[in-house]
C-alpha cells in the first residue's frame, strides 16, 4: 500500500521553498490559493510562519493563503483577522460544528471534506444494537438500509454545515456520483440532525 505521509516541521523557509517548487512544477507564475495542510495551533502562532505567508501574498506568488486542518485551526486563523481561506472536516457525526458558523461567515471561502469520517466504526456499533437501530430507521425518512441511511444523513449534514461553501464529495464510481447528485436534490439538514440525535441515544 501507499506509505503514510510524513509531517515535516513547518517553518517560514520551508513554506517559501515549497512554493517555488510548486510554481516550477506547475509552470505558472502564481497560485490562486496556497493552502497549508495539517497545521497545528502552534504553527499559526509562530512569527516566521506568518511572515512567510505575508511575503507570499505581497510578492504576488499567491493571491491568497489558506489552512486545511482541524476546525480549531480554522477558528484560530480567522480570529487572527486575516483573510484566510479555510478547509476542514465537516462530517457532522464526528463532531458538532454548529459553533463554526461565525468562523465560516468571516472566511473568504470554505471547503468541507471528510464527509463520511467515522462511517464504518459507527455502523459497526449500531449493528450490535440491531433492535434499537431498526426503531430509529423506522422513525426517519432514510429507509431501512443502515449503510444508505448513514451515508444519506452524513451527506445531508455536511451540506448543511457549509451552506455557502464547497463540499468535497467522493465519486470513485458512477454509483458514488449518482448517489451524491441525488442527495443534492433533496438534502435536509434538520432531518439529518434529528436522525443523528436519535442514533446517539442508541449508542449512549
Amino acid at each position: 500500500g501507499r506509505p503514510a505521509p510524513q509531517r515535516l516541521v513547518l517553518n517560514g523557509q520551508l513554506i517559501l521553498s515549497s512554493l517555488e517548487n510548486s510554481l516550477r512544477r506547475l509552470n505558472t507564475e502564481y497560485l490562486d490559493v496556497l493552502a497549508l495542510h495539517y497545521l497545528e495551533i502552534d504553527d499559526l502562532e509562530r512569527d516566521d510562519v506568518l511572515r512567510a505567508l505575508e511575503a507570499v501574498v505581497t510578492s504576488g506568488k499567491a493571491r491568497a493563503v489558506g489552512v486545511a486542518g482541524s476546525p480549531d485551526v480554522a477558528r484560530l486563523a480567522i480570529e487572527q483577522g486575516k483573510p484566510w481561506h479555510i478547509q476542514f472536516a465537516v462530517g457532522a457525526f464526528a463532531r458538532n460544528l454548529s459553533d463554526m458558523a461565525p468562523v465560516m461567515a468571516e472566511a473568504p471561502s470554505v471547503v468541507g471534506h471528510s464527509i463520511f469520517a467515522g462511517l464504518h466504526a459507527l455502523r459497526s456499533q449500531l449493528v450490535l444494537a440491531a433492535d434499537a437501530t431498526r426503531d430509529v430507521l423506522a422513525n426517519h425518512d432514510y429507509g431501512m438500509d443502515l449503510d444508505i441511511a448513514l451515508r444519506s444523513a452524513m451527506l445531508d449534514a455536511a451540506l448543511a454545515n457549509t451552506p455557502h461553501g464547497v463540499t468535497v464529495l467522493s465519486a470513485f464510481t458512477p454509483a458514488h456520483l449518482n448517489f451524491a447528485l441525488e442527495r443534492l436534490e433533496k438534502h435536509d439538514g434538520a432531518r439529518a440532525a434529528a436522525f443523528h440525535h436519535d442514533l446517539r441515544r442508541v449508542l449512549a
